[in-house]
């Protein structure tokens, strides 16, 4: 297409964040219009909205617990995946965020976003990003668990503990006054950000999987978090000469005394080195050592 075929104005109801980075890129002349005032209206949700994407969690945490259950050494991912939706859909959920995600071990660095035949093996790590769909909202988050009965490597622990750190690290940040631009700060997270999916930390959700505060390290518009605003931190942390890869996820809601993770399902304590103070999925509420 022309350069002067992508000028002048186009209206634009739903994208996502990278869809929207690329689209500014293909058409740098090019008027977006109609995504900032829906935007800016979906940004902060009334209390029926919040409840609704609490259902949308709970179903999906439902369908991540059956997946996990089903999960051990023999296994392939589609059918880690099929008990997940299987789950999902009996509850209620009328489809999901995505294709959702159960990629293992050598696919999780870079992270492969869709789901194989592959056999899962003893020590595999993988990861299940997943979401179901209630009442026109959605859920989405993700976890990484080993596979097996075994003990965790020191690279595996190493790459879950920079995603976990980076997930708390911005939680810590979810305040009104602040921006997302907080919630991603330089050096957050070290790790190679070809690994990182573009710098990608997450997004709002309602009934739109991906809506406004994007939160990423690309992004150069800088939204003021409010109270009621609703956001999915994902970071991903990656060793590529190990071909080991996590990604986390919670579900947050911007309140006036701080952060709500509304998302409590726990994480691999195996892949865990210390234990935020903020999170009380592991049972815990003080910084703790495993495997000492």
């Amino acid at each position: 297409m022309s350069e002067e075929a992508a000028k002048g104005k186009i209206g634009i109801d739903v994208w996502t964040p990278m869809a929207r980075k690329a689209s500014k890129e293909v058409f740098p002349n090019a008027e977006f219009v109609g995504t900032d005032v829906l935007d800016e209206a979906k940004m902060v949700k009334t209390e029926d909205e919040l409840n609704c994407l609490k259902i949308a969690y709970a179903i999906t945490e439902a369908g991540m617990r059956e997946g996990l259950d089903f999960l051990k050494p023999g296994v392939r991912e589609c059918e880690v995946l099929a008990k997940v939706w299987e789950k999902m859909t009996a509850l209620g959920s009328e489809w999901t965020q995505c294709s959702n995600i159960v990629c293992s071990d050598p696919y999780t660095t870079p992270y492969r976003r869709f789901t194989s035949d592959r056999l899962i093996q003893e020590g595999d790590l993988v990861i299940i990003d997943v979401g179901g769909y209630y009442n026109g909202y959605w859920g989405d988050f993700t976890r990484t668990y080993l596979c097996g009965d075994i003990e965790a490597t020191e690279t595996q622990k190493k790459v879950h503990q920079q995603a976990y750190d980076a997930l708390w690290k911005a939680t810590e940040a979810a305040k009104p006054g602040n921006t997302n631009q907080d919630l991603v700060p330089e050096g957050n997270l070290d790790v190679d950000p070809e690994y990182n999916l573009g710098g990608v930390w997450g997004h709002g959700s309602g009934v739109n999987p991906w809506e406004a505060p994007d939160l990423s390290s690309w992004s150069k518009e800088a939204i003021e978090l409010k109270p009621k605003m609703q956001f999915n931190i994902e970071p991903y942390s990656g060793d590529s000469e190990a071909r080991q890869g996590v990604r986390l996820e919670n579900n947050i809601i911007v309140k006036e005394d701080g952060p709500e993770v509304y998302s409590t399902f726990p994480f691999d304590s195996r892949l865990l080195d210390e234990v935020h103070p903020l999170d009380e999925t592991t049972g815990r509420k003080d910084p703790v050592k495993f495997f000492e």
